[in-house]
């Protein structure tokens, strides 16, 4: 007959200890000598089945299955993008206590808590003009962000990068826009948000071009003209008609 052992399965009864030959299924009833029999144990596995919220994981830091001789099993955190670690729950509300040990020989579904970082978001201004900035969104990775640009009187606006710091602290741009209104999407990082300004009064070539444009403006038949677009460049050529 089986015999039974908490948190392991049965597996056979053997006549030698290291379980070379095949188990004993019968004994003979010709056989009336004394009969040692070594009984083989296999551990039983437990799953440990982790979640971020709906989702399973495979977890990179902590076991997938124990057994009743790995009791007290140390958890460890799991990392995520863009987040902090809070611990494991056995419910996705993450009521109660969270996990640090498994000491039960059963099953476990565990829930990881992630606290999502807020990254800083610095705003400079290049050039010799002036103006407003405006973001708001939260700086969380995935979140949306958006820029509004207002130039003061006597300034263009030139366009805005966004960018991070790698780690020899070289800018790694992944946004770039000409609009006064935009959006982009928050990345796992400090960010810094650099909008040009330019000063139309100081600025030789803006000064050339508003005074080409009131004469355009005066007397708009004098003129001949192309617009040239080149990307977000929009350039504007004229010239006194022949």
């Amino acid at each position: 007959a089986p015999a039974t052992k908490d948190g392991y399965t049965f597996d056979g009864w053997y006549l030698v200890s290291d379980f070379r030959e095949d188990p004993v299924t019968e004994l003979s009833a010709y056989d009336y000598s004394d009969v040692t029999l070594y009984a083989k144990w296999v551990e039983f596995q437990y799953t440990i089945t982790y979640m971020d919220g709906d989702t399973e994981i495979i977890p990179v830091n902590n076991p997938e299955t124990f057994g009743v001789s790995e009791l007290n099993v140390q958890l460890t955190s799991e990392d995520k993008e863009g987040y902090t670690f809070d611990g494991w729950y056995s419910n996705p509300e993450f009521g109660g206590f969270a996990f640090e040990q498994l000491s039960n020989a059963q099953d476990y579904t565990l829930y990881g808590k992630w606290t999502p970082i807020n990254y800083a978001v610095t705003r400079i201004y290049s050039g010799t003009g002036s103006g407003n900035v405006t973001v708001s969104g939260r700086p969380n990775i995935g979140e949306t962000m958006t820029v509004t640009i207002t130039p003061d009187a006597g300034s263009n606006y030139a366009g805005f990068k966004v960018y991070y710091l790698d780690v020899n602290d070289d800018p790694v741009i992944f946004f770039t826009s000409y609009s006064l209104n935009d959006t982009f999407t928050m990345v796992a990082d400090d960010i810094i948000i650099d909008v040009v300004f330019e000063d139309t009064q100081n600025n030789p070539i803006i000064a050339e071009l508003n005074d080409l444009l009131t004469a355009i403006a005066a007397d708009p038949t004098g003129y001949t003209g192309t617009l040239e677009l080149s990307g977000n460049l929009l350039t504007a050529t004229y010239a006194p008609s022949d």
